[in-house]
């Protein structure tokens, strides 16, 4: 199959040209914690505009990871928000729809299957307010 524009498609797969064409974006692995001064200097270089946490599940940690986006990313995605196995990151989450309820909105994705016994994982999505810093 060809599109339009001359480039081969395999059926069902709709991202093939985006595998042919060049990209500014520059794939970065690095493996240090999230208080690493060099992850910050990343960071900071980088500004991320979309954050998805879900690392160390203390409660210090889960803090770091979100301070150190918080001023630039608009949306900030916490991961186990609602789970008894995760206590630390559930307790920030609840702070941090408080804390930063005058800038961000808060989403809430914590469904679960009937046949789960107790409460699990969840999604907490936070998006900027427009015009907020």
């Amino acid at each position: 199959m060809k599109t339009g524009g001359g480039k081969i498609l395999r059926p069902g797969c709709a991202l093939a040209p985006l595998k042919e064409e060049e990209t500014d974006i520059e794939p970065v692995y690095l493996q240090a914690y999230s208080t690493s001064p060099l992850v910050g200097a990343h960071v900071d270089r980088l500004k991320p505009d979309f954050v998805f946490i879900d690392g160390d599940h203390s409660l210090r940690g889960a803090m770091q990871d979100h301070l150190l986006v918080r001023s630039h990313a608009s949306i900030i995605v916490h991961h186990d928000i609602h789970s008894q196995a995760c206590p630390d990151t559930t307790l920030l989450w609840k702070a941090l729809k408080e804390f930063e309820a005058p800038g961000f909105d808060a989403f809430e994705f914590t469904s679960q299957y009937p046949s789960v016994n107790g409460s699990f994982l969840g999604i907490g999505a936070m998006k900027r307010r427009s015009g907020q810093t």
